[in-house]
């Protein structure tokens, strides 16, 4: 799996309704420096199945060969997000069709919001090809 034209990417959770807002912020607050790839969709099952155990239980920032989930992805997403980087030219955009309005009541969003502050994993992913 050959990520160049796409990075930067977030990986988020593309069926939960205050996942895929948290990737709407990100998209809007970044200039959509980002490529947006839901979990759920073909892409995302490639990149979690890279990524291995647990490639869902967290929101993901991909960049340079690097996958950093949880805390580290908010440290990775920040400098990313004010960096003078262009758009990404073949983007890929929030999709949330499959969307699902149970978990965007107060406790799934504080419980998401601790999650992602309290999780925090960073992997090299795999070899890259020119």
């Amino acid at each position: 799996m050959n990520l160049d034209e796409i990075e930067p990417v977030v990986l988020y959770d593309n069926r939960c309704s205050s996942c895929s807002s948290f990737a709407r912020l990100i998209d809007r607050m970044s200039s959509h420096r980002f490529s947006m790839v839901g979990h759920y969709t073909r892409l995302g099952q490639e990149i979690c199945a890279e990524i291995g155990d647990g490639a869902t239980e967290m929101f993901w920032v991909i960049d340079g060969g690097y996958a950093r989930g949880g805390r580290a992805g908010l440290g990775a997403l920040i400098p990313l997000m004010l960096g003078r980087r262009p758009a990404v030219q073949g983007r890929i955009e929030i999709n949330d069709n499959v969307c699902d309005d149970s978990c965007g009541g107060p406790r799934a969003v504080m419980y998401r919001s601790c999650s992602a502050l309290t999780r925090s994993r960073t992997l090299r992913l795999g070899v890259r090809t020119a």
